[in-house]
C-alpha cells in the first residue's frame, strides 16, 4: 500500500507545514508501508512566483541587510495576496485554479493508493475541492482531516479528526502495522527547504496540546481539549534528527518551568527561538535567562491596555505588569511583539485610544505590533454566553464552501466596521512605533532571520 499525504494550497509558504510533518511521522512510526508527504503549497508558490524565489536566492548567496531581505519578502507578499482571490473565484465558478495540472501530476506520478490530505487552513478548501473531484475521478481513496473546516467539501469524501483515527482505518483495510515502535519524534525530512520563502530554514514545533491558560474568552485555539505536555526527550530528539538551529513554537502559551526546561534543551543545541506567551510578571525574573538560551523573540498576549477591556476577555493580566513585562524583556535584549486585538464587545473608542496611547508610551520597548480587528467564533465563551459580553443579536451569512460568516451586533460600544475606521485612522501611528518592517507582522517566524 502507498500513502501519499499532502498539504494543499494556498497558504503563506514561509515555514514547513507542522501538521503534515507530524501526520507522517505518526504514520511512519506506525506502519510498514510506503508513505510519502509532499507540501504541495510550497511546491505551488515556487512554481507561481518562480521569479521572486530567484531573487530570494539572489540574497541568499549575496551580502546583505535585513532590510532588504524584508522589503523582499513584503514585495512578496502583496504579490500574492493579488493572486489568492482568483484561486477561490476560479473555483466557486467551476473553472480549475492556477497551476491545477502540474499541482495534480504532483500527485499521480506517485501513483498512491490512498490520499490523506492534511486541512489546516480555511483558506485550502478552495484548491481541495477540484483536487478530490479529479482523483475521485481517477478511483483513487481520498481521505481528509486537520482543523479547517472542510464541512461543504466532504460529500462522498472519508474524514477522519486525527492520525490514530487514520492508523486505525489504514490497518483495517490492509496496511500492515510494525509491531513495535515507540517514536514520537518529528520527521521533517519530506519537506525541500529550498520551497519556503525564507532566508533560512525555521523549524515549527510543538511543545503542548491545548492551552495551560484556556480562559481568554475569545479564544477557540485549545478546541476545549485537555492540556497536555509533550515529552521533551521527543522535542530534544526531533531538533537533532533535523538539524533544527531556528525553532518557532507554535503553542498558545507556556508556563514557567516548561519555559525553563525548553530553555536548557535550546542552549544546549544552539537553537534560536521564538514563542508566545502572556505578559504575566512572574515572568520579568527569567527573561535573562530565555534570552542567553537563544530565545530571539516573544509575541505577547497584550492584546489590549484598557484594563476593564483585558478583565471582559479573561486575559488574567494588568496594565502596570504589562509595562514593567515588556521593559523587562527588552532589557533583556528580547525582541517585543505584541498582538492587538481592537473591537472587542462593548469597547468603545476611548478604549481603543488608551491601547494606542499606551503603545505610544512604550515604544522604546515594542518592536512589532500585530493588530487584528476582534471576530466572533463559534465555540468561544463569547458566542456561547452572548449577552453576558454585550451582544444582542448573532448572524450567520452562508457562503459557498467556507463556514458560516459571523456577524454580531453589540448593544453598547462601536461596530465593527466603526473598529475598522478607528483602526485605519490609527495605522499610522502603529506604523511608526514597529522598530522593523510590518510585513513581521505576518510573518512572525521570519523574526528569527534577523540574526
Amino acid at each position: 500500500m502507498k500513502i501519499l499525504l499532502i498539504s494543499p494550497p494556498v497558504f503563506m509558504p514561509t515555514i514547513m507545514p507542522y501538521s503534515l510533518a507530524k501526520l507522517y511521522s505518526d504514520l511512519k512510526s506506525k506502519l510498514n508501508e510506503e508513505i510519502i508527504a509532499i507540501d504541495l503549497n510550497a511546491k505551488f508558490h515556487k512554481l507561481q512566483f518562480k521569479n521572486y524565489y530567484e531573487k530570494l536566492n539572489q540574497i541568499k548567496q549575496t551580502t546583505h541587510t535585513n532590510q532588504q531581505y524584508l522589503l523582499l519578502l513584503e514585495e512578496f507578499i502583496n504579490h500574492t495576496r493579488t493572486i489568492y482571490p482568483s484561486i477561490s473565484k476560479n473555483v466557486r465558478n467551476n473553472f480549475k485554479p492556477l497551476q491545477f495540472n502540474n499541482i495534480l501530476n504532483q500527485i499521480t506520478k506517485e501513483k498512491p493508493d490512498i490520499v490523506g490530505i492534511s486541512l489546516t487552513y480555511n483558506s485550502q478548501i478552495f484548491y481541495t475541492k477540484p483536487l478530490i473531484e479529479e482523483l475521485n475521478k481517477l478511483n483513487i481513496k481520498v481521505i481528509l482531516g486537520g482543523s479547517a473546516d472542510y464541512s461543504k467539501i466532504m460529500k462522498d469524501t472519508l474524514t477522519l479528526p486525527n492520525s490514530t483515527s487514520l492508523i486505525e482505518y489504514l490497518i483495517k483495510n490492509g496496511a500492515k502495522p510494525k509491531e513495535q515502535n515507540n517514536q514520537n519524534t518529528t520527521d521533517f525530512s519530506q519537506f525541500n527547504n529550498q520551497d519556503y520563502f525564507s532566508k533560512e530554514t525555521i523549524h515549527p514545533l510543538r511543545t503542548s496540546i491545548s492551552c495551560p491558560y484556556k480562559q481568554c474568552t475569545f479564544c477557540t485555539h485549545h478546541l476545549n481539549q485537555q492540556y497536555k505536555q509533550l515529552d521533551l526527550k521527543d522535542i530534544e530528539q526531533t531538533i537533532i534528527n533535523n538539524n533544527i538551529k531556528k525553532a518557532f513554537l507554535i503553542d498558545d502559551d507556556i508556563p514557567i518551568n516548561r519555559l525553563k526546561q525548553i530553555a536548557i534543551i535550546m542552549k544546549k543545541h544552539q537553537v534560536k527561538w521564538w514563542c508566545q506567551l502572556r505578559p504575566i510578571k512572574n515572568l520579568i525574573p527569567h527573561l535573562k535567562e530565555l534570552n542567553e538560551s537563544g530565545l530571539i523573540s516573544i509575541a505577547w498576549g497584550l492584546e489590549s491596555a484598557n484594563q476593564r477591556t483585558l478583565d471582559l476577555m479573561h486575559k488574567g493580566t494588568n496594565t502596570n505588569d504589562i509595562k514593567k513585562v515588556l521593559k523587562a524583556s527588552k532589557d533583556a535584549n528580547i525582541i517585543n511583539m505584541t498582538y492587538i486585538m481592537l473591537g472587542f464587545p462593548s469597547q468603545t473608542k476611548e478604549e481603543i485610544e488608551t491601547t494606542i496611547q499606551f503603545l505610544e508610551e512604550n515604544k522604546e520597548n515594542i518592536d512589532i505590533i500585530s493588530p487584528s480587528i476582534f471576530g466572533l467564533q463559534q465555540g468561544s465563551k463569547i458566542y456561547n454566553n452572548p449577552k453576558q459580553f454585550n451582544i444582542k443579536e448573532i448572524t450567520h451569512k452562508k457562503r459557498t464552501l467556507l463556514s458560516d460568516n459571523i456577524n454580531y451586533e453589540p448593544t453598547t460600544g462601536l461596530t465593527n466596521n466603526q473598529t475598522k475606521e478607528i483602526k485605519k485612522k490609527n495605522q499610522h501611528k502603529i506604523n511608526n512605533i514597529n522598530s522593523y518592517n510590518k510585513v513581521l507582522a505576518r510573518c512572525k517566524e521570519q523574526v528569527l532571520n534577523l540574526n
